[in-house]
């Protein structure tokens, strides 16, 4: 298991024409598979990178909807994943946290996998991490998934694996790779077979562990690696006037000879030898969750479901490797926010390039839409099915939201981030960033703590404006670009008054 070879998919060759496609759907209901990976950038040859071996997800990409700008709500784990599995943002839903959950605002709200499972006909089944673990709680059983066989409830995640010594960032090891990702790709496969067992249609959902930290791979994986050529970063400090509240110190670096590297965004690089190998490891549990892929996908295949399930890949949030002094997630710059995102539908089997701003919140409505052409209205994201077929039609939505919280009370010290261990009242200031087609424009504002509101009423305590003209999850050295802060900047006075206007529509509308 976990090869990093390709496959082949004679099933994912169907192309329909636009004027058939609604009957195709219409008559023909299909099932969805929806694949997330853990902490994964776009790090992938289908979005141009010289770093990564993916050969199984760069096929998908060669006849699905490949997004190129698209982003979390906010990244961080617990409330990305609450948000796209309800279709809310976590502002809707109150969940900033490992604490809270979308269930406690909305207890009968329809999930995701709910949508599915309420339809007839279909089963609604899950394995490794969809939810956060245990966030909601017991992965949502019994509302959003169907019972096992016997009729219990008993969705499974494995436990999680650690490296020896366990502060090491990364390891090659095939036993912890089985114990944790090749078990959940077992329990996904045969939740296909259930499905094409049982003559229905369904939504199976698959969340692997990786690349999330420690970045475990196979030894095949890492194989792929050993001599492929890794780019270290361009700009390894943070440029200057980025304000101290958009950075953290956080991540640990620790090697398996038991080494550790201290770091600090603007004044202390990790050594270039280092971030290289902690580079090139986390490349290697990219190559491992595209062999994991590669497989889910030829089951398919095997099954005779090729032609007739819609695949979603995403990530929960974006990541940095070094980049700008940064490491890992739980910031508003466009490599945390930026995810993987790509969408096949069989009865359009064709690469498409999507360059509009869109939310992982979308996913559920157009997964919803795709498949039974029909889209659940109460929730905060939208259906993008028609860029998915290729729509050249305005595009429903120009925008891109994403926003994270800080618990210090300092904020021209950069502190590490505690929030998502502690309850929201505990907030001290919010950062809400929106990105449009070329700039991303973030406000900092202070937190009431009783109200669990931010204070909108005056001006922001910091302001971020980046230039990202050009930009694309595919674009040249996609991740590494110097953090300009164009804030103060007088001549950019109407972009960050519209982009500000366009934030407080969002996050502070009138009469709220």
């Amino acid at each position: 298991m976990g090869s990093g070879r390709p496959f082949g998919l004679p099933g994912f060759g169907t192309v329909v024409t636009c004027a058939t496609m609604a009957t195709a759907a219409s008559l023909a209901p299909m099932s969805v598979l929806h694949i997330v990976a853990d902490d994964m950038r776009p790090e992938l040859g289908a979005y141009g990178s010289p770093n990564a071996v993916t050969p199984n997800l760069d096929g998908l990409a060669a006849k699905s909807a490949v997004f190129v700008n698209a982003f979390c709500q906010q990244p961080i784990c617990s409330p990305s994943r609450n948000s796209f599995m309800s279709g809310y943002r976590p502002q809707t839903i109150g969940v900033y946290n490992f604490i809270n959950y979308f269930r406690q605002k909305f207890p009968n709200a329809t999930s995701f996998p709910q949508f599915f499972k309420q339809q007839p006909g279909y089963l609604a089944l899950g394995a490794g991490k969809l939810y956060h673990t245990s966030n909601p709680p017991d992965h949502d059983e019994p509302l959003s998934w169907s019972p096992e066989v016997n009729g219990s409830q008993s969705y499974f995640e494995p436990a999680w694996q650690f490296c020896a010594p366990p502060a090491s960032t990364f390891c090659v090891n095939d036993s912890l790779a089985e114990i944790e990702d090749e078990t959940t790709l077992s329990v996904c496969i045969g939740h296909l077979r259930r499905v094409a067992g049982a003559g229905k249609k369904g939504y199976v959902g698959c969340g692997f562990h990786r690349p999330h930290a420690p970045y475990i791979a196979t030894s095949d994986a890492w194989s792929n690696h050993v001599d492929h050529p890794t780019t270290s970063p361009r700009h390894p400090l943070m440029a200057e006037g980025v304000t101290r509240l958009a950075q953290i110190v956080n991540f640990g670096i620790g090697l398996e000879n038991g080494s550790h590297y201290k770091w600090d965004p603007e004044t202390l690089a990790v050594p270039t030898d280092v971030a290289l190998q902690v580079r090139k490891h986390y490349f290697a549990a990219i190559t491992y969750v595209d062999g994991l892929v590669g497989q889910l996908l030829q089951e398919l295949d095997t099954l005779g479901m090729a032609e007739s399930t819609v695949v979603v890949f995403h990530s929960d949030h974006g990541y940095f490797q070094g980049e700008s002094g940064e490491w890992e997630k739980k910031m508003l710059f466009e490599n945390t926010a930026r995810v993987p995102l790509i969408i096949h539908d069989p009865t359009h089997a064709v690469h498409i390039r999507v360059t509009t701003p869109v939310e992982l919140i979308d996913v559920y409505p157009t997964a919803a839409a795709l498949v039974l052409n029909t889209v659940p209205t109460e929730i905060d994201g939208v259906s993008v099915a028609a860029l998915v077929r290729g729509s050249t039609l305005p595009s429903p939505k120009n925008y891109a939201f994403t926003a994270y919280p800080r618990c210090v009370q300092n904020r021209t010290s950069i502190a590490p981030p505690t929030c998502f261990q502690l309850d929201a009242s505990r907030i001290t200031f919010f950062g809400y960033s929106v990105r449009s087609l070329d700039w991303r424009y973030t406000e900092w504002r202070t937190w009431d703590g009783a109200t669990l509101k931010a204070d909108w009423t005056g001006p922001a305590v910091e302001l971020e404006l980046y230039n990202h003209t050009g930009h694309f999850a595919d674009s040249e050295r996609a991740f590494d670009f110097e953090q300009i802060n164009r804030a103060a900047d007088p001549t950019l006075a109407d972009v960050r008054a519209s982009l500000s206007a366009v934030l407080h529509a969002q996050f502070s509308p009138p009469g709220q």
